[in-house]
């Protein structure tokens, strides 16, 4: 190879720029798409950052019925808050405060999941965007409240914090016996015995069992560990069982005071006799005092069906022995 062409490949290998900020080339087969006018049409990075970005004065707008539309939403909020007369002092809102209305969607239905967030940018305005709730929209009352705002949430309750000596595991092999939950769980703390779950009629386990501890702290450790939720290649679910010891019990009940109060109770609350109304006066007395005749005393009355054949007498279907005498019909 000549110098002459070492140096012209090194000055085309100078010239060769490449532009970052372009996007990468199409590949073979999203040319054959553009071709054929298949090839979707990707979004531009600044829209989807700009929809990305969440406004730190945001509401939340609950109990809404399943077929509104953001343009629904939108009206709504303008038609309560925009420019009035009345209120010149008060906060207004327009089209252009609406920032960021967010609608999510079910991905198997499709409908709406029944609650927007609709951001604005001052928190003045999102104060006047709480003070719609309880306003009508497509007929139902809407729950409008700050989005960052979780008070009236349930505490989420730590399952491993619990004070019953019993532990459910579930999801066990059936293969399992209680040798095997005793070697598991021994670790843990003293077994008082183990319930194992099985079949009559073949011994086999069920699937699931208690195991009984003496101490509670036994089951928080069993909750905890994760080398527990193993066993035989298969991850088994632990949860916090009913202690018995700490159940209730029950009033006992004895039999001379419970009819002594079952008797007072039924005289202080019973209802009284219901009087029947009758006329007071009636010519054709009779009429009242006929007793109504059953279908059964009628005299013509219907039988059931194949009620005649099952009380009919039974006739023989033998064959007749010959007495050696001939009859004839003259």
């Amino acid at each position: 190879m000549s110098d002459s062409e070492v140096t012209v490949k090194r000055k085309i290998e100078e010239e060769i720029e490449i532009d970052l900020e372009k996007s990468a080339p199409l590949s073979k087969k999203q040319k054959r798409l553009e071709k054929k006018g298949k090839l979707p049409v990707e979004k531009a990075d600044d829209e989807e950052e700009g929809k990305s970005k969440k406004s730190e004065h945001g509401v939340w707008i609950g109990n809404l019925s399943f077929d509104t539309c953001k343009e629904d939403i939108k009206r709504f909020i303008l038609a309560k808050l925009g420019k009035s007369e009345e209120d010149s002092d008060a906060v207004v809102i327009e089209e252009d405060d609406l920032l960021r209305i967010n609608l999510p969607k079910s991905k198997v239905t499709k409908k709406v999941k029944g609650f927007a967030y609709v951001d604005v940018p001052t928190a003045e305005k999102m104060e006047r965007l709480v003070s719609l709730s309880e306003q009508i929209l497509n007929g139902r009352k809407l729950l409008i409240k700050n989005a960052n705002s979780f008070e009236g949430r349930p505490e989420k309750k730590d399952p491993t914090d619990t004070d019953s000596r019993v532990l459910f595991v579930g999801n066990l092999p059936f293969n399992a016996t209680e040798e095997m939950l005793q070697d598991h769980f021994k670790s843990c703390g003293d077994i008082r015995r183990v319930r194992m779950m099985s079949f009559e009629d073949t011994g086999k386990s069920k699937g699931f069992s208690f195991v009984d501890f003496y101490d509670a702290d036994a089951t928080r450790k069993a909750l905890k560990g994760r080398l527990y939720k193993y066993l035989e290649g298969r991850t088994l679910r632990l949860e916090a069982g009913e202690d018995r010891s700490k159940r209730a019990p029950k009033p006992r009940k004895v039999e001379g005071a419970v009819a002594d109060e079952s008797q007072s109770a039924q005289k202080e609350y019973s209802e009284p006799a219901q009087v029947e109304d009758k006329p007071a006066y009636t010519e054709n007395k009779e009429s009242y005092d006929k007793p109504k005749r059953s279908k059964e005393d009628r005299p013509y009355s219907r039988k059931k069906p194949g009620q005649v054949l099952a009380s009919a007498q039974r006739a023989s279907v033998g064959i007749v022995k010959s007495t050696g005498k001939k009859m004839t019909f003259d």
